[in-house]
């Protein structure tokens, strides 16, 4: 079970939740904020290995893909303790289905598939939404926006079928010509 604890910062990719929050009074809601911390983990991680202009025979690149695989599986199991939270409200079940969402597209090995997924994710996203009005309802509402901010992110990446993000070109500039 997942049981990093995150803070409410937003930033980077995306906003961490703190599972201990108020507004956030479901089981489901509080593993949704972990799920999120470490959907932030490993978009940052599979992010830097493609824009982080590593020599791809040296170890630095092999370095970054260990740590990007090795936020693979808090994330998988962060995912699974969503589904397996019981719903308690009806901001639950999009909250849910974006964890369904996400294991789908992990477990899928064909980049056209993840493209088609992440297609459809975007053309029916009224199927992830929050029916209700409320405190808890902007809450999920909230992690909802966050979730789809990595979601799509993660889509642009070679890895993942997208067109990839260009590696950080650093400017070289000629030697000075003597005067």
């Amino acid at each position: 079970m997942a049981t990093n604890m995150t803070t409410t910062v937003p930033g980077g990719l995306g906003t961490h939740f703190l599972p201990a929050d108020p507004q956030i009074q479901s089981p489901i809601g509080r593993a949704f904020g972990i799920l999120l911390s470490h959907f932030t983990e490993m978009t940052t991680a599979e992010t830097r290995i493609e824009t982080g202009g590593l020599d791809v025979l040296g170890l630095e690149l092999l370095q970054e893909l260990r740590a990007a695989e090795r936020s693979r599986e808090p994330l998988i199991e962060a995912a699974f303790d969503v589904i397996a939270a019981p719903e308690l409200g009806p901001e639950d079940r999009g909250l849910r289905r974006m964890a369904f969402l996400l294991t789908e597209l992990l477990a899928l090995e064909d980049d056209a598939e993840r493209q088609r997924l992440h297609a459809q994710s975007c053309r029916h996203r009224d199927l992830f939404g929050i029916p209700v009005a409320g405190p808890a309802a902007r809450m999920a509402r909230r992690m909802q926006t966050a979730f789809f901010r990595q979601f799509d992110a993660l889509a642009e990446l070679q890895e993942y079928g997208g067109a990839g993000i260009a590696p950080e070109v650093q400017a070289e500039f000629p030697d000075p010509v003597p005067a």
